[in-house]
């Protein structure tokens, strides 16, 4: 069993965690992202659409949900968060002590 110690556990790496532990981290906390996921940003990276009333030389502009994760993960990791993917939270305790498991793996022949 290995026990770290951080300001800041924030429970999945979607927009909204990746942009609150870079928040935090950028004004001096020690902060860890966990996600059971294998990569991050939440689902993000499956989006893609046409932004409405948006024209770049007559096209249509696009929007990029894994270009959007891997910015997000770029300014957390910049402003110094540690990010631990397939890490699966099974409880929290008191004393704030987080448990955490290897996800479990997927079977991708189904």
């Amino acid at each position: 069993m290995t026990i770290e110690k951080a300001d800041l556990v924030v429970v999945g790496a979607g927009p909204a965690g990746l942009a609150a532990a870079a928040e935090a981290a950028g004004l001096g906390a020690e902060v860890v992202v966990l996600d059971e996921a294998p990569i991050p940003g939440g689902r993000l990276p499956g989006q893609i659409h046409p932004v409405p009333g948006r024209f770049r030389r007559g096209r249509l502009r696009w929007f990029n949900g894994a270009e959007k994760a891997a910015q997000l993960v770029s300014q957390a990791q910049t402003a110094g968060v540690r990010i631990l993917y397939g890490a699966s939270v099974w409880g929290i305790f008191p004393g704030w002590y987080v448990g955490i498991a290897p996800a479990a793996p997927r079977d991708e022949s189904a």
